[in-house]
């Protein structure tokens, strides 16, 4: 028997890509680059649920607050692909202005991602860890979500050995995605 670490879908840092943060003042950075780990549903917003996108990066796993435009184009993208997001700017639309992004993938560049979709399907309102606004019309409290808490319902990543992580790192250091 070859036993496998599960790990959590978690993230130390988490933002939304070019968006202006309140509490700091300064803008939130505008692109992430790294192996797409898939997303978890916040429920409990005032506008309704969020997702939280996650990426394996050369710095860890970073979380980034999902809008329409990107949700719909990490869709499309196959979990463990090396996968790069932008903030493209804002587009008038009927109903007021919306945020694009463009996302870029590395098909060639993946790793292996197995999720627990029954963990994966638990939001953080089950657990009662979350009740802030996070929807697309209010993300002014996004800053105080805490990723790291032990009662946060969590979505497992499953690695194959420990050679992988090392071959993230090694592979994030060696390769960018291409436009």
């Amino acid at each position: 028997m070859s036993l496998v670490e599960v790990q959590s879908l978690e993230s130390e840092i988490t933002y939304a890509l070019g968006k202006l943060n309140k509490k700091t003042g300064k803008t939130d950075p505008k692109q992430v680059e790294g192996y797409y780990l898939g997303f978890r549903t916040i429920e409990g917003g005032k506008y309704g649920p969020s997702k939280l996108h996650f990426f394996q990066t050369s710095k860890g796993i970073v979380g980034v607050w999902g809008k329409p435009d990107l949700d719909r184009k990490l869709s499309a993208v196959a979990l463990g692909t090396m996968t790069k997001a932008e903030f493209a700017g804002l587009k008038n639309t009927p109903k007021g202005e919306m945020r694009t992004f463009k996302v870029y993938q590395d098909k060639d560049n993946t790793i292996e991602v197995d999720i627990n979709h029954e963990a994966a399907n638990m939001t953080l309102s089950d657990s009662g860890a979350y009740d802030g606004d996070v929807g697309e019309e209010n993300e002014e409290e996004y800053e105080s979500y805490d990723d790291n808490s032990g009662s946060i319902a969590t979505a497992a990543v499953q690695i194959s050995s420990a050679d992988k992580a090392k071959r993230v790192q090694d592979l994030l250091k060696s390769k960018q995605v291409k436009k």
